[in-house]
């Protein structure tokens, strides 16, 4: 069995929402004293998932390096509950979680419920065999306002943590009485491949100080930093209509780090103050804010021109994602928010471009 001295443990940003009342984390079943204390090959044996028109609720059952099982507590709504539909995935010796996807948001024939997670889908790959099957998705599979996302390692996820309300009836029901319950938001905990932290992206190529347009391989997707009040990054999808917005708003000054190796850069536009893109917190989405900081500018291998924003430090880190897809209309009513993904040189809606422009 592997050393778990030295495992790198990462952690996805949080999809759903949040409820302060309810925050959870596995990770004291992962990890004990500092040091891993699940099967760092085989580590999970099952996940029973509880659904209806959402994720009601989720519950992980760890394998321990010590032979033992450790379940952890039903998060949400428990199994007592009378649901639609409760799932259990089984894994053999060699089974391992490579991708976790499905959407989030608000349920439209429930929206008083909140920001929610509404289906999960894993992908597991088997070590020995060589295969890889897919399970789910569960939850709501006709959600065309909701919010898809996709998380992906090289290694393994290992784990969750998150926002639930424990309780012994489903959303639907707790909906009906009028009090909160089930599962809010999840975050996964993963390790690097071959339980080492991965090789991180291509030495940074240094972009110029100056001002850009900062554009997404994408339909030409230009960034966009939202008006006062409105704290998000968009994509500007063409062809669009530059009138009703400001110059400032799609103009980004970039300044790269003094004596830095790692590609760190200040990016920041000045309407109507000075905002910069800010490192990713605990949300799924990228905002600015006044406070000086800085992100990463990593080049996409052998795509000259072409890079990264990350937004986490990370060796593999998460990165700015346009939202918008070609031909979308989005003026004057709905901006698509950018969001944040795992870095992946396959996926052309992570890459951007540096385009100078005159100081506005």
């Amino acid at each position: 069995m592997p050393s778990t001295d030295d495992i790198t443990i990462t952690q996805t940003p949080l999809v759903g929402g949040v409820n302060e009342a309810g925050r959870f984390s596995d990770k004291d079943a992962v990890i004990s004293s500092g040091k891993v204390t699940i099967d760092p090959t085989d580590p999970i044996k099952e996940i029973i998932v509880l659904h209806s028109n959402l994720i009601d609720g989720i519950q992980i059952t760890y394998n321990k390096t010590d032979g033992t099982v450790a379940p952890s507590p039903i998060h949400g709504t428990s199994a007592k509950a009378t649901i639609p539909n409760r799932n259990t995935i089984s894994f053999s010796k060699g089974d391992i979680i490579t991708e976790i996807s499905g959407l989030h948001g608000v349920p439209a024939e429930n929206p008083q419920i909140g920001h929610r997670v509404l289906q999960l889908k894993f992908t597991i790959y088997n070590t020995g065999t060589k295969t890889t099957r897919v399970q789910g998705p569960f939850g709501n599979q006709n959600a065309p306002s909701a919010t898809d996302f996709s998380f992906s390692t090289t290694g393994k996820f290992i784990g969750i943590a998150g926002f639930a309300v424990n309780v012994d009836i489903s959303v639907a029901e707790c909906t009906r009485k009028g009090i909160q319950g089930g599962l809010y938001g999840l975050s996964f905990f993963g390790t690097a491949a071959d339980n080492q932290p991965g090789p991180g992206p291509t030495p940074p190529k240094d972009i110029a100080d100056g001002h850009y347009h900062i554009v997404n391989r994408v339909g030409d997707s230009v960034l966009m930093a939202g008006i006062t009040g409105y704290d998000y990054l968009y994509a500007l999808n063409p062809p669009f209509n530059l009138a009703p917005f400001k110059e400032a708003l799609y103009t980004w000054s970039v300044m790269k780090v003094k004596n830095d190796t790692e590609g760190r850069y200040e990016i920041y536009n000045k309407e109507p103050t000075t905002r910069y893109i800010e490192p990713q917190g605990f949300s799924w989405y990228p905002v600015i804010g006044s406070t000086e900081n800085t992100v990463r500018v990593l080049p996409v291998p052998n795509e000259p021109d072409w890079y990264f924003i990350a937004c986490s430090s990370e060796k593999n880190p998460f990165v700015l994602e346009n939202a918008a897809k070609p031909g979308d209309v989005i003026y004057p009513a709905s901006y698509p928010y950018c969001k944040i993904s795992s870095m992946d040189d396959r996926n052309s809606s992570q890459f951007w471009r540096f385009d100078p422009v005159k100081e506005f």
